[in-house]
């Protein structure tokens, strides 16, 4: 088995001990929702764990025009979609950042995320499930 193999494996073993549905992607990526399905976490293996909380803008867009024809434009979507997030990740923000994470604000053409991101020594399970641990205490 290999080293990536090996964490993926004790990392899968860990979170479905606590109940958690759990999504690979091959030997790459683990990841699970969390905070009543608000909240995707992954572990990437390329060094990090992240707590994503998205909206979709077609979703958005949805939910802001109902059944209005009014077209909204893309800055005022995002500022929205800003919004929403912001609020959405207002009780976690300062517990994640006390914990080590540092918060990162991505833009598609397709969605927004906020993502809360903590370095993981990827060859070292017990360093991924330390700080995954402290993420799903976080998101409780």
């Amino acid at each position: 088995m290999s080293e990536s193999a090996h964490v993926v494996a004790t990392v899968k073993t860990w979170l479905e001990g606590r109940g958690y549905q759990v999504d690979l992607d091959g030997e790459r990526i683990v990841s699970f929702t969390a905070a009543k399905g608000e909240c995707l976490v992954e572990v990437d293996l390329a060094g990090r764990v992240l707590c994503q909380f998205g909206i979709d803008f077609d979703e958005l867009r949805d939910l802001i025009a109902g059944t209005s024809t009014e077209d909204l434009g893309d800055d005022e979507l995002q500022r929205a979609a800003r919004y929403h997030l912001q609020t959405v990740t207002r009780r976690y923000q300062a517990p994640f950042l006390a914990s080590g994470f540092t918060e990162e604000y991505d833009v598609t053409a397709d969605h927004a995320v906020i993502s809360f991101t903590h370095p993981v020594d990827d060859t070292r399970p017990d360093a991924v499930v330390a700080v995954l641990s402290r993420c799903v205490d976080l998101l409780r």
